[in-house]
């Protein structure tokens, strides 16, 4: 529908060309990727068709295995008990934290009812004066 009176030149990219020392980290990465893909095919070729339906089995059961004990895990940290809970024994901080947020939302909650009771006598002088 559109004539392109410069065919002969060539369309200019908006993206910038990647800098080299990125160029080589991904050609490393695309390599070694290749090399690990390579050495997969080789090493399942060498597999009986039995060997490798057992071997998709047993990975897709460990799999569902781990996925449903996160599930169960995060279902029960829910209702309170996890086992994460081992973790504030390698974390002291997490005590501290949890201290200083129970001292800001008592400082919060002085502060609001301060507020309150502010308003009060505030309401309760106005309706004195009239």
């Amino acid at each position: 529908m559109f004539y392109n009176f410069n065919a002969h030149r060539a369309k200019k990219s908006d993206s910038k060309p990647a800098p080299a020392p990125a160029k080589r980290i991904f050609q490393k990465l695309l390599f070694l990727q290749r090399s690990w893909a390579d050495f997969m095919d080789r090493s399942a070729s060498r597999l009986s068709f039995g060997w490798l339906k057992a071997l998709s089995a047993s990975v897709l059961t460990v799999a569902a295995a781990y996925s449903l004990y996160l599930t169960a895990d995060g279902l029960s940290a829910v209702s309170g008990f996890s086992s994460a809970s081992e973790v504030h024994q390698i974390w002291p901080l997490d005590d501290f934290v949890e201290k200083q947020k129970v001292r800001q939302h008592s400082r919060l909650e002085l502060y609001l009812d301060s507020l309150e009771k502010a308003l009060i006598k505030d309401s309760l002088n106005l309706f004195k004066h009239h």
